[in-house]
């Protein structure tokens, strides 16, 4: 993107050429909103914790608050509570939510059709607990080998060092995504004192 279109996001600090606004007029990156409201399931401001129920991606130098923008803005994407400004960031919502392969780049319509190709065509795989646990939008899923998917599953990443892996219950021999996950579920399923 050009640095003339850039602005740097309140919440990751990333820099994005579009923004999301609520009633608040509090500018969000459009990754940020999604990812709140629709992978976590969050529909407030991440600043000012206000009630959201409609959103508005507008382009980065868009102006106008958010009650001038609603009346022009009238392009709507196929979730409830958002409206663009134009079809480029419409474009750039769905793009959040594409089920592409990240080595061949091919286009597919689910996850489960996403994860056949990768095992088929690549003999790459997701982690299955993190692919659970963790949320983020899939083009954010690491994509692992079988050897490097073992590795990740006892060890973690090498290029993570905050994850040491997927702890694993000595009672029912499952793993969980991590220390505290497997603590509150060692504690209700075994009736014991944490582990930890």
């Amino acid at each position: 993107m050009d640095s003339s279109t850039d602005w740097s996001c309140l919440i990751c600090c990333e820099l994005s050429g579009f923004k999301v606004l609520g009633r608040c007029n509090h500018p969000i990156c459009l990754s940020c909103v999604v990812k709140q409201r629709d992978i976590c399931e969050q529909k407030y401001c991440p600043v000012c914790r206000e009630d959201l129920e409609k959103v508005i991606g507008v382009f980065q130098f868009t102006h106008g608050n958010y009650e001038e923008l609603e009346k022009v803005c009238k392009i709507s994407g196929s979730k409830p509570g958002y409206k663009f400004e134009d079809r480029k960031v419409l474009n750039a919502f769905r793009e959040l939510f594409a089920m592409r392969c990240r080595i061949c780049k091919r286009d597919c319509k689910t996850i489960q059709s996403l994860e056949d190709h990768l095992k088929r065509e690549h003999n790459r795989f997701f982690c299955q607990i993190c692919k659970e646990n963790l949320k983020v939008f899939t083009k954010d899923l690491h994509v692992y080998s079988k050897e490097s998917l073992r590795a990740h599953r006892v060890k973690g990443d090498d290029a993570d060092t905050s994850m040491k892996g997927h702890p694993i219950c000595e009672f029912c021999h499952e793993r969980y995504l991590d220390n505290e996950v497997y603590t509150c579920i060692f504690v209700k399923n075994h009736f014991l004192v944490s582990p930890l």
